[in-house]
């Protein structure tokens, strides 16, 4: 039986690394969250996902109405800032799956030992592993982006301010 090429520790490591950095910072983090609404409870306590984030216009919710809502989310350039933030985190999740999949398949087809899936795995590694880094650096900038325009709180948390 061949040696793995080298090239797959480090790139397994380095997802290991990543997929642990983003366990460990979304459950560190004690900023207050962003003034996204999307864990709401039914009258049964059961959670309700909300695809759209803002709830109307911008003057309707005043604090001297007898129905002010301190968590409602006017659909101005905030809340359009908002929700693209959501439906990137949305679609960050589904590429996070995406990735598992293309790992845990390669992984299957370098184990099974035949010649030709070996060969066909020790290519989609490193492809997976490089869309898997461009898409997380293509968030990260984004997101960033999206914080400093909506004003929430992003990653200042990593440099302790």
């Amino acid at each position: 039986m061949k040696t793995p090429p080298y090239f797959l520790i480090p790139t397994s490591l380095f997802a290991l690394m990543v997929f642990s950095l983003i366990i460990n910072v979304s459950s560190v983090n004690a900023q207050p969250a962003p003034s996204i609404n999307i864990s709401e409870t039914d009258s049964q306590g059961r959670g309700i996902f909300k695809f759209i984030v803002c709830d109307g216009p911008a003057g309707a919710n005043k604090p001297s109405s007898p129905d002010y809502d301190p968590k409602y989310v006017p659909c101005d350039f905030k809340g359009l800032m908002l929700q693209v933030q959501h439906i990137l985190n949305i679609m960050m999740v589904g590429g996070v799956f995406a990735a598992i999949f293309g790992f845990s398949w390669a992984g299957y087809l370098y184990i099974t030992g035949k010649p030709a899936n070996i060969s066909k795995a020790t290519s989609m590694f490193p492809k997976i592993g490089l869309g898997f880094i461009l898409m997380l650096s293509a968030w990260f900038i984004v997101y960033q982006l999206l914080s400093w325009l909506t004003d929430n709180q992003g990653f200042k948390f990593l440099l302790g301010s």
